[in-house]
């Protein structure tokens, strides 16, 4: 007891001596003991990196944790197996968690929760048709109705700019709402991802004649707004006592006649407009 309390009776180091650093009749390893005031005093400086590494670690899976489990319930909620990603950082975390930095948690978890939330959404979409079956069919049906009337609301539009607008050729798109209707129409018995499938075609082919549409008629309000200033800057040189001036009457009637062409060239109708405005702001300037 006295000899494990008070000598340096513990060996905790064992190391070869090179042939050329020995001496003759030397040992052939060079060997470390230690006491137990040695050994606690070493226990002693090891402890803060001991206690900074469990940190660490306990900071990285409680950070997981904490940002698994609400995902973890939308699953089970749902019944549906997790994401393999979920295994994969739960691995990581089990083995090398100290690999993982807290950005790249929680870039993992925001993906594997923008995966998870967009699954349970599309299972919600699907219990709710399959729970309502003839009013989503019906609705549905509404959807294709209001489908063909954008349709053929933008026909009408892009026609209307190609008679009285000089553009380039608009984007053509087919007629989907014959092939849509002809898919709801298959669907003879409730099948709530196969009417899912078909809703989203129309709500993409309603958003593609919507963007044509708006296209067409802001070429078309262009016109309008061209030929509206041109009449406000032709009533302001009236008001200003300008109306006969020979410039004005020259660079006005270039203005109004490509405002008024068919087709419209927007182009050069701009920078006529422009003009005008300008000899109209010289001649004020001259008459002041």
């Amino acid at each position: 007891m006295t000899k494990l309390l008070r000598e340096r009776s513990l060996e905790v180091a064992r190391q070869p001596i090179p042939l050329s650093q020995r001496e003759i009749g030397a040992p052939a390893e060079l060997v470390e003991y230690a006491g137990l005031v040695d050994t606690a005093n070493r226990m002693r400086d090891t402890y803060p990196a001991v206690v900074d590494f469990l940190d660490g670690v306990d900071e990285i899976d409680t950070l997981i944790a904490r940002g698994l489990a609400q995902l973890q319930k939308t699953l089970d909620e749902a019944r549906e197996p997790g994401p393999t990603e979920i295994a994969g950082l739960l691995t990581v975390s089990a083995v090398d968690p100290l690999s993982l930095t807290v950005q790249d948690v929680n870039q993992r978890i925001t993906a594997i929760a923008r995966d998870v939330n967009r699954r349970a959404a599309e299972l919600a979409e699907l219990a709710a048709l399959q729970a309502n079956w003839p009013e989503e069919l019906a609705a549905t049906a509404r959807g294709l109705d209001e489908l063909r009337e954008a349709t053929q609301h933008a026909a009408q539009v892009c026609a209307c700019v190609g008679r009285k607008v000089a553009a380039g050729a608009l984007p053509v798109h087919p007629d989907v709402e014959p092939d849509l209707r002809a898919a709801l129409g298959a669907i003879t018995t409730p099948d709530p991802a196969a009417l899912r499938s078909v809703r989203h075609q129309i709500a993409e082919a309603l958003l593609v004649v919507r963007e044509n549409e708006a296209l067409g008629q802001g070429l078309l309000d262009r016109r309008n707004e061209l030929k509206g200033r041109l009449t406000a800057y032709q009533a302001k040189a009236a008001r200003l006592g300008l109306g006969e001036d020979r410039d004005l009457l020259s660079s006005g009637r270039i203005a109004s006649g490509l405002v008024s062409r068919r087709p419209c060239d927007l182009r050069a109708a701009t920078r006529a407009l422009v003009d005008y405005q300008q000899v109209l702001a010289e001649k004020r300037e001259q008459a002041r």
